[in-house]
């Protein structure tokens, strides 16, 4: 198993079922196929299982980049800047037509790091480029915005409370993401007064962009 492998299973355990296949396509693809040359094949391979997991048509990224996956994130949390425990790790950008999730996981040391950006609302009827705010207006983009670690059975998460993020550019190559807001541990998020500011800038350079039920041709910019 690719050391890539064992933060994606612990991925695919957090986020559920179609997650998880979508993940396991990816894995499978990145770690036999692309070693072996093949990765034309991979990409058409990976295509098809998503499509059958999910019933809609797959526009997914070939995969002759796949060595220069790499995330440069800027994060400072109440002053204090985090972003170093993605630096450098593997960027999943899946989109459809009700949303677009831009996740970046790394694992350092048995620890799974991993953050991910959330759009949902109707992409394929908002403007580029694209603003969401977690108090969006309903027919707006929605901002989510969650923080994970993960070790073993233990899951230690932080979740936007309040927040916007305007994704200024999207493409194939690179997508760059500006966030901030206010944050919080996940299990003090029903209490008051808990939060903490946050500012950040997220750049993932050649990530893996799956569009599912819409063409990434009407995504990107």
């Amino acid at each position: 198993m690719c050391s890539r492998d064992q933060g994606v299973l612990k991925l695919i355990h957090m986020n559920g079922l179609k997650t998880g296949i979508i993940l396991t396509a990816l894995m499978i693809s990145g770690c036999n196929f692309v070693n072996e040359g093949k990765k034309n094949a991979a990409a058409s391979f990976t295509e098809k299982l998503i499509e059958n997991a999910t019933g809609k048509e797959v526009d997914m990224m070939d995969l002759d980049h796949t060595d220069k996956n790499k995330a440069n994130i800027q994060l400072v949390i109440d002053g204090k800047e985090v972003g170093e425990q993605f630096m450098g790790g593997m960027s999943i950008i899946t989109a459809t037509k009700d949303g677009i999730a831009f996740s970046v996981t790394r694992e350092t040391d048995g620890l799974v790091h991993s953050v991910i950006v959330g759009l949902t609302g109707p992409v394929d009827q908002t403007s580029q480029p694209y603003k969401a705010s977690a108090k969006a207006a309903e027919g707006a983009l929605k901002f989510s915005l969650q923080i994970s670690n993960v070790h073993e059975n233990s899951i230690q998460s932080l979740i936007a409370t309040e927040g916007e993020a305007e994704i200024l550019s999207l493409s194939d190559q690179q997508v760059v993401i500006n966030v901030s807001g206010k944050i919080v541990a996940a299990e003090h998020a029903a209490e008051m007064g808990m939060e903490k500011s946050f500012t950040g800038r997220f750049t993932l350079n050649y990530p893996a962009f799956n569009a599912i039920g819409i063409s990434k041709k009407d995504l990107t910019y």
